[in-house]
């Protein structure tokens, strides 16, 4: 009897040491967070091969493959031309070369630029695009996205390039001075864009077939949303491409399951929270795990935006821009004076 009652305690003694060492459920996410000071607020982030590109007014790279990595100052052309700063960065894999989508403020200006040099030279890389607004600085293109077949650029236009940015031709008018592009992680066909009018109104498009042609997302029947609606940020899920997730201008998410035909009544994050969604991330490694940032606050849901929690975070500013880096798992969130590093294992 005695045996048999060291037997069973020394099976539970072991049992709890085993299960000290389990790994966590799948559905527990351990983040760790590295902390990068940078020279200003970045407007936009965009990794391309090792290297995360910063950028607002000015241009920043550093390659974060190396711990021991600082941030390098790309030149651009004459900064007083130029006083909107710059909008969008695209490398070329191929040649390495930079375009930037970079309005220059005068009826004649350009809107990109391009350098073979590590930004040493630019020169002018908008060949094609007409430029007809009176307001003259918010016709020229402001998103860039690179598909298997060329390169889109968005503004009061959706222009395509199939020569990396040599010369372009009009796919579509959009009617909207601001226009952000974005395609499905994993059905690259599908592409998503979206702006403003000259009424302060978000407008969004999409495109099923690669940027060929165009159609407008509809938000109907009237949802209880803010006026003006103001789109903030967009995130699709990477397992199913008519799951789709929009932030606002309200601490609330919109959600569509069938891409965008209808959509659920505006799920709200945090209602103690007076906020915008500048920032919205669905993970692409796990369906139904989306991040929302609500000014310098970070919540998390891991069943596809229906119950949200806050998650603790050292972020002191609001949330402005992101970017993800799936090779090392980390999610890049950009504020005033300091980038935060995500990692997601």
């Amino acid at each position: 009897m005695r045996l048999k009652i060291k037997l069973t305690i020394f099976g539970i003694f072991l049992l709890l040491c085993l299960g000290c060492n389990e790994p966590p459920p799948d559905n527990e996410i351990i983040p760790t967070w590295t902390t990068y000071e940078f020279a200003e607020t970045p407007f936009r982030m965009r990794i391309f091969r090792s290297y995360l590109y910063a950028f607002n007014y000015g241009l920043w790279r550093m390659n974060i493959e190396r711990d021991d990595a600082e941030w390098e100052k790309i030149s651009l052309p004459d900064p007083s031309s130029h006083p909107m700063g710059i909008y969008d960065v695209l490398v070329n894999d191929k040649d390495n070369s930079i375009l930037i989508a970079y309005p220059e403020e005068t009826m004649m200006g350009h809107g990109l630029y391009k350098s073979t040099d590590d930004g040493v030279t630019w020169f002018p890389s908008d060949s094609g695009m007409l430029f007809e607004d009176l307001q003259v600085i918010n016709d020229k293109p402001r998103g860039l996205l690179a598909t298997p077949d060329g390169i889109l650029a968005g503004g009061m236009f959706i222009w395509k390039s199939v020569d990396n940015g040599e010369t372009w031709s009009s796919v579509v008018s959009t009617g909207v001075y601001f226009l952000d592009l974005t395609s499905h992680p994993s059905s690259l066909d599908i592409i998503w864009g979206w702006g403003m009018s000259a009424l302060l109104e978000s407008f969004v498009f999409k495109s099923e077939d690669g940027g060929e042609t165009w159609s407008t997302v509809r938000f109907e029947p009237p949802y209880d949303l803010p006026s003006p609606f103001l789109m903030q940020d967009l995130a699709f899920d990477n397992e199913n491409d008519s799951l789709v997730y929009i932030s606002m201008n309200a601490p609330r998410i919109l959600i569509t399951e069938n891409g965008g035909k209808t959509w659920s009544h505006p799920v709200v994050i945090d209602s103690t929270v007076d906020a915008d969604v500048y920032m919205l991330w669905a993970n692409p490694g796990k369906s139904g795990h989306v991040i929302a940032g609500l000014g310098s606050d970070i919540y998390e849901s891991l069943d596809y935006g229906k119950n949200w929690e806050m998650i603790e975070n050292p972020i002191e500013n609001t949330i402005y821009s992101k970017v993800y880096d799936p090779v090392s798992h980390t999610l890049y969130l950009g504020t005033e004076s300091t980038i935060y590093a995500y990692n997601i294992k």
